[in-house]
């Protein structure tokens, strides 16, 4: 992708994986969020895509395969979602179904467009000369994995994204105010408007739930136990009687 695009166009436009995580969880589970919701994400994105400095190039080619990679991206994350969610399947046995699919494409890929250098330039030879880095690097990649199906598992693909952007505003901003790191005031505004976008985002799926459907469910809860009671009372009158 790099060689089609620039590289800050990359940035700019993975920015908004968040948004596209959340349409495609519309289209593919019908499951919808609020506006406020989208406003938020909205901010968070439009900060990211301020942060991006550099080559701004772009051919044809280069926007299909960025437009592609965001959305299989999403498409992955929200069939993970239904996998872990929907269909309660475990971590272990979502990786069992998943890894198997993300394995056999990484592999083919790799034939087609790395096989040939590495056979060019004889590096098979550092799978010997180096065993546990290349073990260490496929367990770390394990829990990675399994980090992530986590935390979908529990919130969504959405909030992984989200995250994500987090992750990097926060490295960022902190190399900034720590070490010194020389970053442009549109860069700096733009990683400020993104962490005010993810917290008002996690406000939001954080809040609680409406007090009317609380109450509401509370008092049938109620009503239903009150008539389980009755029949009760009622079934031993007839067997005394």
């Amino acid at each position: 992708l790099s060689l089609s695009a620039g590289v800050a166009l990359i940035q700019f436009l993975k920015a908004f994986t968040p948004m596209v995580v959340t349409l495609f969880s519309y289209i593919l589970l019908r499951k919808s969020v609020s506006t406020a919701i989208w406003i938020a994400l909205a901010v968070a994105c439009a900060g990211t895509s301020m942060t991006a400095a550099g080559d701004m190039s772009l051919n044809m080619f280069g926007l299909l395969l960025a437009v592609g990679s965001s959305c299989t991206e999403a498409i992955r994350l929200v069939l993970t979602q239904f996998a872990l969610q929907d269909c309660r399947f475990s971590l272990l046995e979502g990786q069992y179904f998943l890894a198997p699919a993300g394995a056999a494409c990484l592999l083919l890929l790799s034939i087609v467009f790395e096989f040939p250098t590495i056979m060019e330039k004889g590096d098979f030879i550092k799978f010997h000369e180096h065993p546990l880095s290349f073990a260490l690097a496929g367990c770390l990649g394990f829990g990675v994995q399994l980090l992530t199906s986590s935390v979908i598992k529990l919130t969504s693909s959405i909030t992984v994204k989200v995250l994500s952007q987090l992750r990097n505003a926060l490295v960022v901003l902190s190399g900034v105010f720590m070490f010194g790191e020389v970053v442009t005031g549109l860069q700096l505004l733009g990683y400020v408007v993104s962490v005010v976008g993810i917290m008002r985002y996690s406000l939001l799926q954080g809040g609680p739930s409406p007090p009317v459907r609380q109450q509401a469910s509370g008092a049938t809860e109620f009503k239903d136990a009150e008539y389980s009671q009755v029949d009760k009372q009622n079934q031993e009158r007839r067997e005394s009687n």
